[in-house]
């Protein structure tokens, strides 16, 4: 508890230029350019971050504030996008046909395809994963939601696959 106080106490004194004891848009993208090797961060990076600090998806996540409450967990978030960050932009590059940067429901189940043996996702199952991994809620996946739609794909399959196999138990014990 003491050491992430310390670490967002640092954080604050370096980057909260304003002095309002929390991160504006721009004060947040400096931060993260900073910790992602002085890679420039782009909105919709910054957006993802932010988007833990959002009530819901319609908020104009350029005029939030990241609150020192909310600031652990959106920095761990990205710390593990940006060990990821290397292979979301390849699965972006082969699957974003159309090259707009961000996969469209189409290009979102041509991947879980591929994740699944190369089976078709079933439809519902490829909304599911766009609703619950588009936290920005621009109607796509772009390359911070890349991660979570992956780790939701796999979580929700996996549960799937679970409840049919259990399924397919009590039909053979009956």
């Amino acid at each position: 508890q003491k050491a992430n106080k310390d670490f967002i106490r640092n954080i604050l004194t370096d980057w909260d230029k304003d002095r309002k004891g929390s991160l504006a848009f721009e004060e947040l993208r400096s931060w993260l350019s900073s910790i992602s090797n002085n890679r420039p961060v782009t909105g919709c990076e910054v957006k993802w971050v932010m988007s833990m600090a959002a009530q819901d998806k319609m908020q104009d996540y350029t005029t939030l504030n990241l609150t020192p409450d909310l600031f652990a967990p959106a920095a761990e978030a990205f710390l593990s996008y940006n060990t990821s960050y290397d292979q979301v932009v390849k699965l972006m590059e082969e699957y974003d046909v159309d090259k707009t940067g961000n996969l469209n429901k189409q290009e979102l189940s041509s991947l879980l395809k591929a994740l699944n043996e190369n089976i078709d996702p079933a439809e519902a199952d490829v909304s599911w994963v766009m609703d619950h991994a588009d936290v920005i809620g621009n109607g796509v996946i772009t390359k911070p939601e890349l991660h979570k739609a992956i780790s939701l794909w796999y979580v929700h399959s996996g549960s799937a696959e679970i409840v049919s196999e259990a399924a397919a138990q009590r039909h053979l014990n009956q």
